[in-house]
């Protein structure tokens, strides 16, 4: 039976490289030292790892730097699941974090435990696993950031203004996005336009609700409180809230439904009763989930950059590990408005 071969070790690279171990992790490790190598002996000391085939252990190098070099993922939204998996949208945030932290040479953590209370959950973080933590759309009501901050850990947010708490975040501009539906479904005639909310306590719920109301008035269109509703993010309760639109007296002509998955509910709920999209009823989405483009009718929708804002919270984040000056401001990254089938002009055909 042959005799597995050890992998070499520091000891092992310093003795070929003719130079003391505490040199050797200088040069390999960036350990921290007031040791000064030369140029020559840096290359030796390269040369000798290069021909051991030596790959430094990240552990000890993580405790000569004081550093994980890794970061941590915490869902406000699916805290204590594993949502995020099918959830398109924290899908589409968390390939943007993942390729913003791997191009710097971070790996990512992602934190799976149910977030309690500040008191209960806060001290949990101070483990050392990672060297800050990115929330990805807390409530506002919970005290998720407002407990982290108190660890003092370096943080960063998506989705949730945190600048009172000295937080960076990235969003998409929900006002710019909130103003093009309305702009489009007012230049197609509709005047009966009804709204449907996810989470009353999430933050792009309030940001949604009052842009759409501030462009109807500016685009001389009355404000009707009887047409907005609300319903979940996932889409639960979308048919109810539907229904509820359809069976006033003066029905909406159109829907803004506040992410794609309440828009797709809407679009079940009025396939059952034999509704016609968008003869009798113009249907917009927000995000513009891959499903979007797939479903009959095409759903016209707002397209967020997703992966884009996911990347932009990763660097503030590893912007505050570094030490670097990162102001604690919202960086708005702009929507598009895609129209596709689920649209049209109040009376037509089509």
């Amino acid at each position: 039976m042959t005799e597995q071969k050890r992998p070499p070790t520091l000891l092992d690279v310093a003795r070929d490289a003719g130079v003391s171990s505490n040199t050797a992790s200088v040069v390999l490790n960036g350990s921290r030292s007031n040791t000064r190598v030369s140029e020559a002996t840096r290359q030796r000391v390269l040369s000798a790892a290069a021909n051991l085939s030596y790959v430094p252990n990240a552990m000890a190098r993580g405790l000569a730097q004081k550093r994980t070099q890794a970061i941590g993922v915490l869902f406000g939204v699916a805290a204590g699941s594993t949502d995020y998996v099918t959830n398109p949208y924290m899908a589409g945030i968390l390939q943007g974090v993942l390729e913003a932290a791997g191009d710097a040479g971070h790996s990512v953590t992602i934190y799976t435990q149910r977030w309690v209370n500040a008191k209960v959950s806060a001290p949990l973080f101070r483990d050392g696993r990672t060297d800050g933590v990115l929330v990805i759309a807390p409530p506002a009501t919970a005290d998720i950031l407002a407990g982290l901050a108190t660890v003092g850990i370096p943080l960063a947010a998506v989705a949730c203004e945190a600048a009172e708490l000295e937080i960076p975040s990235a969003d998409v501009d929900n006002k710019a996005g909130v103003e093009a539906v309305v702009t489009h479904l007012a230049a197609l005639g509709h005047t009966r336009i009804a709204i449907i909310t996810g989470e009353t306590d999430m933050s792009s719920t309030a940001l949604r609700t009052l842009a759409f109301q501030t462009t109807l008035t500016a685009a001389g269109i009355e404000f009707d409180a009887d047409l907005v509703t609300s319903c979940t993010y996932s889409g639960a309760g979308a048919e109810s809230a539907f229904l509820g639109l359809w069976n006033r007296q003066q029905r909406p002509t159109a829907i803004f439904a506040c992410n794609d998955a309440i828009a797709a509910g809407v679009a079940r709920a009025a396939r059952s009763l034999g509704v016609g999209i968008p003869e009798e009823l113009s249907l917009v989405g927000f995000d513009d989930v891959p499903t979007a483009a797939m479903v009959t009718p095409p759903l016209t929708t707002v397209r967020q950059p997703l992966q884009m804002i996911g990347s932009a919270a990763t660097k503030m984040l590893l912007g505050r590990i570094a030490g670097d000056f990162y102001p604690a401001t919202a960086q708005l990254l702009a929507p598009e408005l895609i129209v596709r089938e689920s649209t049209c002009r109040v009376g037509s055909d089509r």
